[in-house]
């Protein structure tokens, strides 16, 4: 079940093979059981964990589209791997559990709309954009600012395919906490936008 590492061992922990059909339904069952328990498991995340540590076998390389860039590192989006088992994962519990809503990060080397993927997500599933690589300073769509009009495509094409959608606002840069620069002329354009 889990990752591939570049040198041939497997992962400890954390990452797993997404495209192992046996390890796919083994997530959905364990969403599912934890949909059973109560409310606090009801609406889960499905996101790996942070950091990079993906698979590299030939199932889930196959996936990948050499195409598709994540503009935020230069390397292969891994998006497209990532919604596949995000969208089947969704696919079972909606099926016990129409209800539930389950939400996935579009973060990291994943924030692209994925290039193989036909169609809309399982409605019960919440891509969540976290665009943490992305500029502060602009506003989304700035026309002087490649990164926010890049941010406008992404959110657009994510938009196209999932019927949920979040937004983790990162206001700041992520080790400073405050900063002589305020947000507010952001906000008033960001905000309305996501919307």
């Amino acid at each position: 079940y889990m990752a591939l590492k570049p040198d041939g061992s497997r992962a400890k922990e954390g990452w797993v093979c997404t495209s192992n059909p046996d390890l796919r339904k083994y997530f959905a069952d364990r969403v599912i059981a934890g949909v059973e328990k109560g409310a606090k498991s009801k609406n889960a995340s499905l996101s790996p964990t942070d950091g990079i540590g993906y698979c590299v076998c030939k199932r889930c390389s196959a996936q990948d589209d050499p195409a598709s860039i994540e503009p935020s590192s230069g390397k292969m989006s891994m998006s497209s791997r990532y919604v596949d088992f995000f969208n089947e994962i969704g696919t079972r519990v909606a099926e016990k559990y129409p209800d539930s809503i389950l939400s996935f990060y579009c973060y990291a080397d994943y924030t692209q709309t994925p290039t193989k993927f036909q169609g809309k997500l399982s409605p019960n599933l919440c891509a969540y954009i976290a665009p943490l690589r992305y500029c502060r300073i602009h506003t989304i769509g700035n026309p002087i600012c490649q990164s926010r009009i890049q941010q406008k495509d992404m959110m657009d094409g994510w938009a196209k395919i999932a019927d949920k959608l979040g937004y983790y606002a990162y206001m700041y840069h992520c080790a400073e906490a405050t900063v002589p620069f305020s947000q507010i002329s952001r906000c008033k354009v960001d905000f309305p936008y996501l919307a």
